[in-house]
């Protein structure tokens, strides 16, 4: 009688066989080159951390402001001047708001503005803090941004003047368990402003981080009516959203017209001469923004080096840059100077200069720092 063989599973049986042969020479292979393997797997260890840390960094830095569930369709506006060859980050107050009502393409608009002074002290009862991360903002940024709110509504939080929201960390920092609604905070010993909403924290892939906004209403409250006469004011950070399945190219055509209808008579050419709008997406921000008057300072997708033009060596010492300032931005962060002055817009010569830290003085060996020249690399 003929016999059945199960090649299967006698196939199975000696690939079974076969990986544990091949294991074994291998510890063994291991066992009797400790050295060489402990060097290989060290190196194949690192290796991997290195590539890992690589792409967690990576992630992160591509990861800014892509929380905003609308993010794709937000864009902030810039203005760009011919004559003074410089390109804002800022546009006049009343910009934003006439190019809704121009262009059918955009949706809504969000205006936001630094908040007066470099840190205002923020007060309630007997607590008492220099805060930074202060700005005004239009009642629309809620609609604009993703910004949930834990407690208030988000159709009405920054409404009227004296609005204030916060974060859940400053919450508990001034009110501690207690509910933060109505109630209200005194900033620099005078302006008293009412808690309408409490906001989750927020992510901190952001170029503008905040712990407060203040309606901007209060701004305007304050100010008066000047302002929405301030057309070319380099002062609100806006934000259009545009409407669903809208390319930025073809309502970008439409600014020059706009420019040339809205600032006819505030320069001395024609205004689509001297002035160029754009759109610039929000997700680019982080990583390839460099204008005048940034939200904070970014990150840079292409680090530049700079290097003593009298160096002695050729190989010169590099250091990086990792972003410009105004003369807003050390007031802001509370860093105070050694030696020499601030960013000033009263000297023309400030636009090629620059401000070391002591670490770089001792770097680059000047003598003289405020007789230092130094070239791009």
């Amino acid at each position: 009688m003929s016999r059945l063989i199960d090649f299967g599973h006698r196939t199975k049986d000696f690939g079974q066989h076969m990986f544990k042969n091949y294991l074994k020479i291998a510890v063994r292979n291991l066992l009797r080159h400790k050295g060489y393997s402990l060097i290989n797997i060290t190196g194949l260890a690192v290796g991997m951390a290195c590539c890992l840390l690589i792409l967690f960094y990576v992630y992160d830095e591509l990861s800014y402001d892509r929380h905003h569930e609308k993010a794709n369709r937000i864009y902030r506006l810039t203005a760009s001047y011919t004559s003074a060859g410089k390109h804002w980050a800022c546009i006049g107050p009343p910009v934003g708001p006439a190019l809704k009502n121009a262009l059918p393409e955009i949706e809504q608009v969000a205006r936001i503005k630094f908040f007066e002074g470099s840190k205002p002290v923020f007060r309630y009862e007997e607590k008492q803090f220099e805060e930074r991360n202060v700005l005004y903002a239009d009642s629309t940024a809620l609609q604009v941004f993703s910004l949930p709110l834990v407690q208030g509504n988000s159709a009405t939080a920054l409404r009227e003047p004296r609005s204030l929201l916060l974060t859940q960390r400053m919450a508990r920092k001034y009110f501690g368990d207690e509910d933060p609604m109505g109630r209200t905070l005194i900033v620099d010993g005078s302006w008293p402003l009412t808690v309408t909403g409490v906001l989750h924290d927020l992510s901190p892939r952001t170029h503008m981080p905040f712990e407060f906004l203040v309606s901007l209403s209060t701004f305007y409250a304050h100010a008066g009516d000047w302002v929405d006469k301030a057309k070319t004011w380099a002062g609100f950070h806006t934000y259009v959203l545009l409407r669903e399945s809208l390319a930025p190219a073809p309502v970008e055509q439409k600014f020059p017209a706009f420019v040339a209808d809205f600032f006819a008579g505030q320069f001395e050419k024609p205004a689509a001469q001297v002035l160029t709008l754009h759109l610039q997406p929000l997700t680019d921000i982080h990583l390839y923004s460099r204008l005048e008057k940034e939200l904070g300072p970014n990150s840079d997708i292409a680090l530049e080096t700079i290097q003593r033009e009298d160096r002695k060596h050729e190989t010169g010492t590099q250091m990086r840059i990792l972003w410009g300032a105004d003369q807003d931005y050390l007031p802001t962060l509370g860093v105070k100077l050694v030696q020499g002055r601030n960013f000033s817009n009263a000297f023309a010569s400030d636009s090629m200069a620059f401000i070391l830290n002591e670490a770089a003085v001792r770097e680059l060996d000047l003598q003289e720092p405020g007789n230092g020249s130094v070239t791009g690399g």
